[in-house]
């Protein structure tokens, strides 16, 4: 990352405060990442995180796990709980995100655009667990850009929302729309308007 000429690499003095950084950036700019370490670090982060989640807010969250070799054989590590599990971190991180993928040397690429489709998508965080011996594995670079698709409402629903509307607008005199954030973070203000 900080070697990287289109990623400015900003630090923090704690995970829980660059997880709050990362969602704050990710309302001004569309989307943020946030990278902490295995275990502490991501725990740290997790009440950041589900934030995010509860606003709508996509930050993807990397950890940076030990090497595969060593969780395959379980050992006990610093920043684990000590009985050779590699996942419990992640389990906890599944209802504060919209994605998630543990990546591996096969399936890296894939799965950081799905977790990364999705987490766009849905407005909401997404988690990926990088183990050490896979960031040193060279990745295929995508062709094209990451592109996703709209969800459009049915036609059905939206035409029977739309009489339901303009039967009650025609019987009142004065009309109210309360609009919450939602509107914001998926781009229909001017839709609104």
């Amino acid at each position: 990352v900080i070697d990287s000429p289109d990623i400015c690499w900003v630090g923090c003095a704690n995970e829980l405060n660059a997880s709050y950084a990362a969602d704050g950036y990710a309302r001004c700019k569309g989307f943020a990442a946030l990278l902490t370490t295995f275990g502490v670090g991501e725990l740290s982060a997790m009440n950041g995180i589900a934030g995010s989640y509860a606003e709508h807010v996509p930050v993807l969250h990397i950890v940076g796990a030990p090497g595969t070799a060593a969780q395959q054989r379980g050992e006990l590590l610093h920043h684990t709980l000590g009985d050779g599990e590699f996942r419990h971190f992640y389990h906890m991180s599944e209802p504060i995100t919209a994605a998630q993928a543990i990546l591996t040397e096969q399936n890296a690429c894939y799965e950081i655009d799905r977790v990364l489709t999705t987490m766009l998508r849905e407005r909401r965080p997404g988690y990926l667990m990088l183990p050490a011996d896979v960031a040193k594995k060279a990745a295929t670079p995508p062709v094209n850009a990451l592109t996703f698709r709209h969800v459009h409402a049915d036609a059905a629903c939206l035409k029977a929302f739309r009489d339901a509307a303009e039967s009650k607008l025609a019987m009142s005199k004065r009309t109210a729309l309360l609009a919450d954030f939602l509107v914001l973070r998926h781009g229909m203000k001017h839709a609104l308007q």
